[in-house]
């Protein structure tokens, strides 16, 4: 995982392994020596795999690490490795920042590091914030290294070791060990994980082999109950360059089976091998938070999000066509992986890759699956196996591989080079549009209408314009009611979820049908916008559908109740709903899990301003403000919480703080226009507003608030251009 600190509702996913508590034999596992005795080749590849080293008892066969007594320094905490009584011990700070002493009981991973899992109450794992570099000593490993070495993690950090943020149990187990079950017991808040399996084996990706194995021994030939499918058969037609699939892709049920854990997503039922993906999981789509704006990852997303942005997915490449399916190793080294699909003597020569051959510039991977280092020691590869465009990075702010290894040089460089090879892309590839619409601009919405309706983009990219569409036209109503239609269900998700931000008539008149839809993820997102529908307003029978689809919705969200997303989801919900105790509940349960989950202070200070208790709404925005003094949205809360209070000079300056601190959200902006307005500040108001709108061109709401603002302070002609400007842009936002 990157150093950086991912707060406030984000997801951070560790990358531990296994359960805690106990094996069990869950009805229908065999395990994986079972399948080995009639499976031996398979199973020897898989041994040595990352999935099958992926969690162990932490005895002398599993632990790498040094513990003759080594010892590390962090924050001002001296820890200590040691071996006594035949256990391997720690001496470290615990949650209340004393030094207490652990011993290990699981490891989980090999390379390049390997971490370790220390017991606690309430059938709590943690992962040790101290891991192993396994790397050898000549690349630098064979060291105890801290996962944060940039920071200064304490006890009270919620990201510190015994914190919620690395709780082994809610965040990692299920994707690192075979038929696991949370065990969660929402009461209680405890857990008692357990598994079929310690680590990845045979059924995780095969289901439950016990009948199959039942079945061959009596002499059968029962099938398993999924099949992940085959690597493709690709031939080259004659004169051709690249290779096609002259078999049926695998890709769907392969995506099916490993997407779930290599994916940055959200849990909405329990996953069982064979299960539809966006039945059990909801997808992130190309936030910027996670990835650049072009689509390249930024932050710890594994692969899903950028494979599915790919020419290679769209041509119906699956994870096995590069990946032998058990060992998990590439089926050839270096750029012979791509040559059994990409003719090497047109692409493996200087003419397409312009360096020395053998050089690290001449290696495919490196051009078109550049690396992103986590967890300190961790290189992965991009999985959108994209052409290098020095313009795009330059633009969109986001990696170049050309600067990335030559590091003494700029943007500018790579231009004049790539243009001197004759290279130059298309100004209208879907990873420039995808970069462009996220610009708040007249051409950065006609770029995200444009690749929302490419009926050839990849799926992801489309998906996440779809979601990001800023509706200000008729035409953009209906390029969504067309991807509510499209048989693909990612973009069926992305429009659904773009449903939210559309007048309420017009979003509910698109959710009805979505309620019915084949996929549960796409049904959650309508169920949401109709949430706030009053019965009233509804015929019995679709108060009766309504109530169906309110139930799925809440037992989705059970479905991750271990995780704070989970029971913000049912808060958010049943505020939309009215029912604020309900509301209340389920933001105080999320404040158990993760006590510096912002957003949920927010909330809940909302719904105490709703009741009229601004004294509790205040004392939530205080703890709000104690875990991150340095969010804006605290900040703006607090301005307006002091609005209310009558405290305008204080008001005033928190509002000013959130807009310093965020100086592109609009909202910020306008809020703080409007404030020093009332306070007779007129001149500032106006300079606060057009900053804003010179930052956000496409905002109607502040030309709107400008004009006004002018006209109060009697300076009719610049009130007169700021409405002629507002009408331009409607104009513009028309075609």
């Amino acid at each position: 995982m990157t150093a950086k600190r991912l707060r406030h509702g984000a997801w951070i996913l560790l990358c531990l392994i296994a359960t805690a508590a106990a094996a069990v034999e869950p009805a229908g596992y065999a395990g994986s020596a079972v399948c080995g005795e009639c499976h031996a080749t398979q199973f020897e590849a898989w041994s040595g795999s990352h999935h099958a080293l992926a969690m162990a008892e932490a005895d002398r066969k599993n632990v790498l690490g040094d513990f003759n007594d080594a010892r590390i320094d962090y924050a001002g905490v001296q820890t200590r490795f040691f071996e006594r009584g035949g256990r391997f011990h720690v001496l470290t700070d615990g949650p209340d920042g004393k030094l207490t002493e652990y011993p290990l009981v699981y490891t989980f991973g090999v390379t390049p590091l390997q971490q370790y899992l220390i017991a606690f109450p309430g059938g709590r794992y943690q992962a040790l914030g101290i891991a192993w570099d396994s790397r050898a000593k000549a690349d630098g490993g064979q060291r105890w290294f801290h996962l944060y070495p940039e920071e200064r993690i304490t006890a009270t950090d919620p990201l510190h070791w015994t914190g919620p943020y690395q709780r082994w149990n809610s965040r990692c187990a299920e994707c690192h060990s075979t038929g696991l079950d949370k065990g969660y017991d929402r009461q209680a808040q405890s857990w008692n994980t357990r598994w079929a399996e310690i680590s990845v084996g045979c059924e995780s990706c095969h289901g439950p082999g016990k009948a199959h194995v039942d079945s061959a021994r009596a002499g059968g030939r029962s099938a398993l109950p999924v099949d992940p499918g085959r690597a493709g058969r690709w031939t080259f037609a004659a004169g051709a360059r690249i290779a096609s699939r002259v078999d049926a892709s695998a890709q769907g049920p392969q995506l099916a089976v490993c997407a779930p854990c290599h994916s940055r997503r959200q849990n909405i039922a329990a996953y069982r091998p064979g299960t539809a993906y966006l039945d059990a999981h909801v997808p992130a789509l190309l936030d910027t938070s996670l990835y650049f704006a072009d689509g390249q990852i930024r932050d710890e997303v594994f692969e899903y999000g950028s494979f599915l942005q790919s020419r290679m997915a769209q041509r119906g490449v699956s994870c096995t066509d590069c990946h032998e399916a058990h060992s998990v190793r590439l089926r050839a080294e270096g750029n012979a992986v791509c040559h059994r699909c990409h003719e090497p003597d047109v692409f493996d020569s200087v003419a397409h890759h312009h360096h020395e051959p053998g050089s690290t510039g001449a290696q495919c991977a490196n051009c078109h699956m550049p690396s992103r280092t986590y967890m300190v020691v961790d290189p992965r590869r991009d999985h959108g196996f994209r052409v290098p465009d020095p313009w795009l990075s330059e633009a969109a702010d986001s990696p170049d591989v050309c600067t990335g290894c030559h590091r003494e040089r700029d943007h500018a460089w790579a231009q004049k080079t790539f243009a001197a090879w004759g290279l130059q892309a298309h100004p209208d590839t879907p990873q420039r549009l995808l970069a462009r619409s996220r610009n708040p601009t007249v051409e950065g919405v006609r770029a995200g209408r444009q690749l929302a309706g490419d009926p050839g983009a990849p799926p992801m990219q489309r998906a996440t314009a779809l979601a990001e569409l800023r509706v200000m036209a008729e035409s953009d109503l209906q390029l969504l009611a067309a991807a509510l239609r499209e048989p693909e269900p990612l973009l069926r998700l992305g429009a659904a979820q773009a449903l939210a931000g559309l007048p309420p008539e017009y979003a509910h008149a698109m959710a009805w049908p979505l309620l019915d839809d084949a996929t549960r993820a796409v049904r959650l997102e309508a169920t949401r916008v109709l949430a706030p529908l009053p019965d009233a307003q509804l015929s019995a029978a679709q108060r009766a559908r309504r109530e169906q689809a309110l139930k799925e919705y809440i037992e989705a969200q059970h479905a991750a109740a271990d995780l704070a997303g989970g029971p913000m989801n049912v808060a958010a919900l049943e505020l939309a709903r009215g029912r604020l105790d309900e509301a209340e509940k389920s933001y105080r349960e999320a404040l158990v899990l993760e006590p510096a989950l912002v957003p949920a202070w927010l909330n809940l200070a909302d719904l105490y301003r709703a009741r009229g208790n601004e004294a509790q709404a205040g004392e939530a925005i205080a703890r709000a403000l104690a875990v991150a003094p340095e969010a804006a949205s605290v900040h703006h809360a607090l301005g307006l919480h002091l609005v209310r209070a009558g405290q305008q000079a204080r008001a005033l300056e928190e509002l000013a703080r959130a807009q310093s601190l965020a100086p592109d959200d609009a909202r910020y902006g306008y809020v703080l226009a409007v404030a020093l307005h009332s306070a007779g500040r007129g001149s500032e108001a106006i300079d606060v507003a057009r900053e804003a709108s010179r930052r956000n061109p496409v905002d109607a709401s502040l030309l709107q608030l400008l004009a006004s603002l002018y006209r109060d302070q009697g300076k009719l002609p610049e009130a007169g251009a700021a409405m002629r400007q507002l009408g331009e842009l409607n104009a513009a936002l028309a075609k």
